[in-house]
């Protein structure tokens, strides 16, 4: 079961339309329609991990100062690599709904 749930979520990211197309017809793997808003979710989850977990580990070994400037360094790149990230699975999400949207309409006739 992992190994076709890995190879339709690779499938939807390489070639979506042919990839949505079986999903649709053989309706097994529908929930993968969600997959980049499940991602989204992880990746978010992590950012918050590490930020938190990054910061509160790093004022236990050096000095508050060091900890701010190391911190106001990382941030700006860590938020443009989130929002990057971010609009990115946006974007795929709203295709693989079109599609889906689309190849339910054709099997369903």
């Amino acid at each position: 079961m992992g190994y076709w749930f890995g190879a339709h979520s690779l499938g939807l990211l390489v070639h979506p339309y042919q990839s949505m197309r079986r999903i649709v017809r053989q309706g097994v793997f529908v929930p993968l329609v969600l997959l980049p808003l499940v991602c989204l979710g992880i990746w978010w989850g992590v950012g918050v991990v590490v930020a938190h977990v990054g910061v509160l580990s790093k004022l236990g070994l050096v000095g508050v100062a060091e900890v701010l400037e190391s911190v106001e360094l990382v941030r700006p790149v860590m938020y443009v690599g989130f929002v990057w990230v971010g609009i990115f699975l946006g974007l795929w999400q709203g295709m693989l709904l079109y599609l889906y949207w689309r190849f339910r309409g054709v099997v369903e006739r």
